[in-house]
């Protein structure tokens, strides 16, 4: 599915634990892990900050999908309660 260890090994535990609760991504940069947790069953919203870097990822052609949201700008008070937050450095 993918070729992320990490990744791989936290997949079924989040959908076993989660179901169809929704997750956020943050500072998901240019969304591979968050389209690999999509297709896994996974409702994403993913959240960057950076607009150079959403800009970028727009321009390689990629689009949000019909489970998967792709967020920049300032998020404050979200108006959804998370089963899981994801933030992964690098």
């Amino acid at each position: 599915m993918h070729d992320d260890p990490w990744l791989e090994r936290w997949i079924a535990r989040m959908v076993a634990d989660c179901g169809s609760a929704p997750v956020l991504a943050l500072g998901c940069g240019p969304g591979a892990d968050t389209a690999v947790l999509a297709r896994a069953g996974l409702e994403i919203v993913a959240l960057e900050l950076d607009a150079q870097a959403a800009e970028r990822l727009l321009a390689t052609g990629w689009r949000p999908v019909s489970r998967e949201h792709y967020v920049t700008g300032k998020y404050a008070n979200p108006k959804a309660l998370w089963e899981i937050v994801l933030e992964r450095d690098g």
